[in-house]
């Protein structure tokens, strides 16, 4: 009896370890963003326990939550990452598994929605990407209307133009099931987002209009860009021998600039040896996929360029050790038996001066292969 029990016992923990275990590769990191006294904590909060946060507490250090929740009878796993409203920065080695964000601010402050464009590109660049699938939440909407600072119009629009996948209105003060759907909504948006880049991938041409600008961004004039055999064209609707262009080699750098909605800019440059080209896309989204279309093709030329090394290094190999090399050259019988008489009786005069010459060739012959291997791998 004693040996049942613990057998189903031991079976009991190792099906939890089993569902723990599928539940950390399932598990979704979702950043949550927003400046002081936005709500975040409260948030993450009412999220995971269902209950409202009245006390406040400062955050101090980004931290994970996981929150399960049942979204359209399926299971979802998330880990929701608090942050500080004053973060310089964000750590790497946890922004780097963030897949989306939930970008807040209060209805009360204008300086905490000004502040989200900031706050997004600093995590936009911890992570090293053009975009993430975000959702924007307006809090503190039960505070009287008069002390309104921003209005849902202008959430909506910048939501739009942050490409937010969705827009709320909330209270945290009291239980949401709208916080549930509106995360769940963002889920479906990561996969939609995974589908689209492998499809970008796919897709190295891209044709459109951008606007050319420079770096101090005063001026934009609208050209035609064209991507088409790893080459990004300026136009101005065809390629011509005049068109300026440059190669997406396997050094090019892409990187964004900072954006200003209210002009409708959203500016990155290119650049590499060959030059540089500072563009400015009238979205966020545009941006994004424009980017996307530009880091396919690095990655394309950076795989040519290494399989074209390999291949070289190879042939050079192949070269190297091919038998025909290193083989002895054929002698005539006839010659071989007058040259056997040359050396027997150059060896009865002189049979030192035969051993002192023979052997320092065979060694240098043994020595300048040895070096042609371990060069043929140095390259």
């Amino acid at each position: 009896l004693q040996f049942v029990k613990e057998t189903i016992n031991f079976s009991a923990l190792r099906e939890k370890d089993d569902e723990e275990k599928e539940a950390k590769v399932s598990e979704q990191f979702i950043g949550v963003i927003g400046d002081v006294f936005t709500g975040k904590t409260s948030f993450i909060k009412l999220a995971t326990s269902g209950k409202p946060q009245f006390d406040y507490q400062e955050t101090t250090a980004c931290s994970p939550t996981q929150w399960k929740f049942m979204n359209n009878n399926e299971s979802q796993v998330v880990a929701l990452v608090d942050t500080p409203g004053v973060a310089q920065s964000y750590p790497r080695e946890l922004f780097g598994k963030v897949q989306a964000l939930v970008m807040m601010y209060s209805v009360s402050s204008r300086q905490t929605f000004e502040q989200l464009v900031s706050l997004r590109e600093r995590v936009l660049s911890a992570k090293g990407v053009s975009k993430l699938p975000s959702i924007l939440l307006a809090t503190k909407i039960d505070l009287p209307e008069g002390m309104w600072q921003v209005t849902e119009q202008e959430g909506k629009d910048f939501a739009d133009k942050m490409g937010c996948c969705a827009f709320a209105q909330i209270s945290l003060l009291s239980e949401s099931s709208a916080i549930a759907d509106n995360v769940a909504h963002l889920l479906q948006e990561v996969k939609r987002c995974h589908t689209s880049s492998m499809e970008a991938f796919a897709s190295l041409d891209r044709t459109g209009v951008l606007n050319k600008t420079s770096k101090s961004l005063k001026k934009f004039r609208g050209k035609t860009f064209i991507i088409r055999d790893g080459i990004l064209y300026s136009t101005d609707g065809t390629i011509t021998p005049k068109s300026s262009k440059l190669p997406l080699m396997e050094d090019t750098i892409v990187e964004m600039l900072p954006t200003d909605p209210t002009k409708n800019a959203f500016p990155f440059e290119v650049r590499n040896v060959a030059g540089k080209m500072f563009l400015s896309a009238t979205c966020d989204e545009d941006r994004a996929s424009w980017i996307e279309t530009i880091i396919s093709n690095i990655s394309i030329s950076n795989v040519l360029s290494n399989l074209q090394d390999d291949v070289i290094k190879v042939m050079l190999w192949e070269i190297i050790t091919s038998p025909d090399l290193h083989a002895e050259p054929e002698i005539d019988p006839a010659a071989k038996t007058d040259k056997k008489k040359i050396v027997r009786v150059s060896r009865s005069k002189t049979e030192d001066r035969v051993h002192t010459n023979i052997a320092p060739n065979s060694e240098e012959k043994k020595s300048f292969r040895n070096t042609l291997k371990k060069g043929s791998f140095s390259g």
